[in-house]
């Protein structure tokens, strides 16, 4: 006979692990009834993708999710401009919708969805105050740099980066101060965004993160994304690889090292790494003799090879090239962690990686200071 009490444990333990965690969204909007409210949540490939709608009756709307991990959803209204974030967590969250502009919107209940409001509030004040002086300063300089004013325009751009680096300095000090809140992922992960992410800080910043954030999907991406820039930084050996190049046959890295080499990442269809190719080329011409040889990986599209093999020859690329023909998704791209360009490593005898993304005069020093080791 089963005892009465195990029977109870049993279907409390059954009943606990039923229940998922859900969010409880309200919100209240000034918007006719019947309009309709949808959930967005942003996918890698995809873009935005409706998850839930529902509509308005009597100025107020619902949802009620259940919650698998945190998130950042995205609440828009069917011909209505502009959208607010939500971010799904268990718990209440209560939304008051500003009609006028959808991005005032306030959102707080659950904590970090007070978070995200309390912080949207402070940096908007220094994001406004970057959008008016571009705003104030945009013809003064473009007359100064037209007149060669080196003075002014060094005057406005040092002024520019003090109001920039304000706004770094606000994120920096949110994420130290706060390293349970989502929010401090997600300001993290907009560092990863940046058109020169700065490793180090966003490594520093990653570390005193939570657990549950680290282990949060948008976490582990940060952590994987960390280790491939990591294996890829000055000191380290660059990886090595197989790959196809123009006419088809495999080559290696390792098979094609100088006493210099430049591993660079481009495209047929960039157009800026057409101008870099030709200051290649003198490059070439001048230290090749000497040692220095160039490894060109192409992140050509599929189907395209005779494109690729045309643009080689029309630019007189006369180093090897290799592609995948997978644009970005080349497995070379991942290997690298490379997310755009410019993207240059320049490589001692040893294929250990000594810089990075340099142009210029400050490339030929390089190669000459390599070169005459």
């Amino acid at each position: 006979m089963i005892n009465n009490k195990i029977i109870y444990i049993l279907f409390f333990i059954i009943t606990v692990s039923c229940n998922k965690s859900q969010s409880d969204i309200t919100g209240t909007a000034k918007f006719p009834d019947g309009t309709l409210v949808f959930i967005e949540k942003n996918d890698p490939l995809k873009g935005p993708v409706k998850i839930d709608s529902t509509y308005i009756k009597d100025n107020t709307f619902q949802f009620r999710k259940q919650t698998k991990e945190l998130d950042l959803l995205t609440i828009r209204f069917n011909n209505i401009k502009g959208a607010f974030y939500v971010i799904s967590e268990e718990g209440k969250i209560n939304i008051k919708v500003d009609t006028d502009t959808l991005q005032k919107s306030i959102v707080e209940g659950a904590y970090h969805n007070t978070e995200l409001t309390k912080f949207n509030k402070n940096i908007s004040i220094i994001e406004n105050q970057i959008r008016q002086f571009e705003k104030n300063n945009i013809h003064a300089l473009k007359s100064a740099e037209k007149s060669n004013n080196t003075k002014l325009v060094n005057e406005i751009k040092n002024q520019h980066a003090v109001l920039i680096a304000k706004k770094f300095n606000a994120n920096y000090d949110y994420v130290k101060g706060n390293p349970k809140s989502f929010v401090s992922l997600l300001i993290v992960e907009g560092m990863l965004r940046e058109f020169e992410p700065n490793y180090p800080k966003i490594k520093e910043l990653f570390t005193i993160l939570s657990n549950d954030l680290k282990s949060n999907k948008r976490g582990r991406k940060i952590s994987a994304k960390l280790q491939s820039v990591e294996a890829v930084a000055i000191g380290k050996i660059a990886p090595d690889f197989s790959a196809p190049t123009p006419d088809g046959n495999l080559t290696t890295l390792k098979a094609n090292l100088g006493k210099v080499t430049i591993l660079y990442f481009s495209g047929s269809w960039c157009e800026p790494c057409k101008i870099k190719n030709q200051y290649y080329t003198t490059l070439y011409s001048e230290f090749h003799p000497k040692g220095l040889n160039i490894v060109n990986i192409s992140l050509e599209i599929k189907g395209q090879r005779e494109k690729w093999k045309a643009a080689i020859k029309e630019q007189k690329m006369s180093w090897v090239s290799v592609s995948n023909l997978d644009n970005w998704n080349d497995p070379l791209a991942k290997l690298y962690s490379i997310d755009g360009f410019p993207a240059v490593f320049i490589l001692d005898s040893k294929g250990i990686i000594v810089a990075k993304n340099l142009e210029g005069d400050p490339l030929k020093k390089k190669i000459i200071e390599l070169l005459s080791k």
